[in-house]
């Protein structure tokens, strides 16, 4: 049997539940996870009730291409050219002609 106890990364008292966090600096394109007890994660929520909720994004939003305030891309993998339905009828009715 194998128990895992995940444990704040500052106290590391056993006792207390901890959230995981993921931090980045963009900057420099590092990334990391803490994991950190309610006491030890209030920098964090206070920094994140500050922060522009623009710049602010969680799975949930990501998941749906919230989050973000650019188009997205479409995908294009090796080089295969993607064609939309409408430039598809567009084709077709330029055939037509």
């Amino acid at each position: 049997m194998r128990i895992t106890v995940t444990v704040c990364d500052i106290c590391q008292d056993a006792d207390r539940e901890t959230r995981t966090w993921q931090l980045r600096n963009v900057g420099e394109g590092t990334a990391g996870n803490v994991d950190l007890c309610e006491e030890h994660e209030q920098p964090l929520v206070a920094l994140l009730e500050k922060a522009p909720k623009a710049n602010i994004t969680t799975r949930k939003t990501k998941a749906r291409g919230g989050g973000t305030t650019t188009p997205k891309a479409r995908y294009r993998p090796h080089g295969i050219a993607v064609t939309t339905p409408e430039e598809i009828e567009r084709l077709k009715r330029k055939q037509d002609s």
